[in-house]
């Protein structure tokens, strides 16, 4: 194209102001001593999501608005023993309240899990899993996301780390009947500069399958990043 020329790749972007109030609690020890350490918590959240439907195409918007308010809860409980391995486990509730009457409020249960198990003192095994509803972006519909993920870090040596990692992912949308199912890989390194600074490099594979075979792709990401800490 001749001249500077806009490519839209969505006139939805969307501004999503939030919080999370977390309560936990150590419960007691009992008759296992300083061997296990059990914490029991619940994260109450909320926020609001609002959306700039510009619609460049027909130079105004007149679709339905997907401006709503969330709010929830995540309750469960977190253990360790003798540091060699964590898990936490958790579920929950989520409401979804829409400003447009055309638009139905929603309720959906979420879940979340997270186990690290030491093999050995340099190598730890990862597990995770989630379910949770957004909202698409590009559609005025919910979506039900489940993700799982299998993981392994190792230490290099010192502060020189890598891993492996796979996972699945399924998004289920709520009006079309589409479903979208994700398989993904991932290697990295991981550098500790300092107390304050890391790096990251990342090799990253993601392979959609899907219902709407326009959605299907095959994606390889090369990924570097600083991560600073306070």
């Amino acid at each position: 194209l001749d001249g500077p020329t806009s490519v839209v790749f969505s006139d939805n972007d969307r501004t999503r102001y939030g919080g999370i109030l977390r309560f936990r609690y150590d419960l007691p020890r009992g008759a296992t001593g300083n061997d296990f350490e059990n914490i029991a918590f619940t994260n109450l959240t909320y926020g609001q999501n609002k959306y700039d439907n510009l619609d460049f195409a027909q130079g105004q918007f007149n679709g339905a608005d997907q401006d709503h308010d969330e709010d929830g809860f995540l309750a469960g409980f977190m253990t360790s023993y003798k540091g060699l391995n964590k898990e936490s486990v958790g579920a929950g509730l989520k409401h979804l309240s829409f400003d447009d009457a055309r638009l139905k409020d929603s309720n959906t249960t979420n879940i979340a899990a997270d186990i690290a198990y030491n093999l050995t003192p340099k190598m730890t095994l990862n597990f995770d899993a989630m379910r949770d509803r957004d909202q698409d972006t590009g559609l005025a519909e919910g979506v039900i996301t489940s993700n799982y993920g299998l993981g392994l870090d190792y230490e290099l040596q010192h502060n020189l780390f890598g891993g492996i990692s796979f996972g699945y992912g399924n998004y289920d949308f709520d009006t079309t009947g589409r479903e979208d199912d994700d398989y993904l890989g991932s290697i990295y390194l991981k550098y500790l500069n300092n107390r304050h600074l890391e790096s990251v490099l990342r090799l990253n594979y993601r392979n959609r399958e899907s219902t709407d075979t326009d959605r299907e792709f095959d994606r390889f990401e090369v990924l570097f990043s600083l991560v600073g800490k306070i």
